[in-house]
């Protein structure tokens, strides 16, 4: 496996775009480069917040306004005109509907006998027409259980336009990405790379945007559970927004600066990040009861909306589990002043990174 090429991670998110340059030197990880590009809501207000149904597979999007395709690809033109990068060495997240999900075991068989296999168990599982679906899946270890030698499967489709549309906009900067990823996954390996004394336990790791989190689960860092639920940061700038009768702009500044701080906005952030919890607890009690195994060894934050002063602290209070706040960054060297810049509010590249070293993954040998 060739490490030493940089690869970029390309997270395009609702408000903002990362993007992460990471290579080898010396045996261990580098960050080469990351930047960071905010971007304007079409919809400031909320349409509609209601959770998402684990069990049912639930995918109707709430709150999803977000920046224009234009604004996105003026851009992603800005990021690559302003610095030399390769554009065919790029890892991008599909940022469309949720994607559909699954672990699954079957046992060893042929690999034709595997792929009919699994396709068939995907017409059972998808309730959306297949025609309408791109459908992938991918042999995460071999296991013996009992007497018998089982594969361990992880199944993901995505929905087709959705994915059309996010290669258009790169197509439409001069950007041609060499994998495109989901999100889970791609911080999968941001928990694998900084979290290895964990590795035969459950963790459970939360990305937390402007108007979604997502609820992941893994053991012996395979991936077990995931759940997309519409609740962000964006509920928390509107609950100081009414409360404040600010803007939506002020609002979010008095929520990156000040958190907690303020009393007369206290109670609104609290119930906004209690929805959150419960949504949080919720999954946990869903996984627990799929799987009936081990105990959760910690909860990992991501994204940008638990960088608000005092978040992450409230979300501990309120669950049994040890809660951290991730930094992707901190397995990796790197230019001493861009880490000095870019810890502080770190977990906002968890994606980005995660990304990038799904990229280098992909390049090892079968």
């Amino acid at each position: 496996m060739n490490l030493n090429r940089p690869l970029i991670g390309l997270d395009i998110g609702d408000s903002s775009i990362k993007l992460s340059v990471v290579s080898k030197k010396e045996n261990k990880l580098s960050l080469d480069y990351a930047a960071h590009i905010p971007l304007s809501p079409r919809n400031r207000r909320s349409t509609d917040q209601r959770p998402l149904d684990p069990e049912a597979g639930d995918a109707e999007a709430g709150d999803r306004g977000g920046a224009s395709e234009a604004e996105k690809v003026i851009s992603l033109k800005s990021i690559f005109k302003n610095h030399a990068m390769k554009k065919d060495q790029i890892v991008m997240n599909y940022a469309g509907r949720p994607p559909f999900i699954r672990y699954l075991k079957f046992p060893v068989m042929p690999e034709n006998e595997l792929d009919e296999a699994v396709r068939w168990e995907a017409k059972k599982l998808i309730t959306e027409p297949m025609e309408t679906r791109v459908i992938d899946y991918a042999v995460l270890q071999k296991k013996v259980e009992g007497n018998q030698n089982i594969l361990e499967i992880i199944l993901v489709a995505v929905d087709k336009s959705d994915l059309s549309e996010g290669l258009g906009v790169l197509w439409k900067a001069g950007i041609y990405p060499r994998l495109m990823d989901v999100n889970p996954l791609a911080l999968l390996k941001v928990v694998e790379l900084n979290h290895p004394a964990e590795m035969n336990q459950e963790i459970v790791f939360i990305d937390i945007g402007s108007t979604k989190m997502e609820v992941n689960i893994s053991r012996e860092m395979v991936l077990r559970f995931t759940r997309q639920i519409y609740l962000g940061g964006n509920g928390l700038t509107r609950a100081i927004m009414e409360k404040k009768s600010v803007s939506f702009e002020d609002a979010e500044i008095l929520k990156k600066e000040g958190g907690f701080a303020d009393p007369e906005t206290d109670g609104a952030i609290k119930g906004e990040i209690d929805r959150m919890v419960l949504e949080v607890q919720r999954s946990i009690d869903y996984y627990r009861t799929q799987f009936r195994e081990g105990q959760i060894s910690k909860i990992i934050l991501m994204g940008g909306t638990p960088l608000m002063p005092g978040f992450r602290d409230y979300f501990e209070t309120q669950l049994d589990f040890p809660v951290v706040l991730e930094n992707p960054f901190s397995s990796m060297t790197g230019p001493a002043g861009l880490l000095k810049e870019l810890n502080p509010v770190s977990s906002l590249w968890a994606s980005s990174v995660g990304l990038a070293l799904r990229g280098k993954i992909s390049e090892a040998p079968a």
